[in-house]
């Protein structure tokens, strides 16, 4: 929704959660992986700079 606050940490944990037993849909993984350049898995990895 246009406007709403976002907490990206708390909701990229979430998803680092289901991506590990293999919970995670394959779309939004992919979405996430465009997101961080790739890796998002690992904690240390930063968001890409927007253009």
């Amino acid at each position: 929704m246009d406007g709403e606050t976002v907490r990206i940490g708390p909701w990229l944990a979430m998803a680092r959660t289901e991506h590990r037993p293999g919970q995670l849909h394959t779309d939004r993984e992919r979405l996430i992986a465009a997101l961080f350049d790739g890796d998002w898995t690992d904690e240390a990895v930063a968001p890409a700079a927007l253009p």
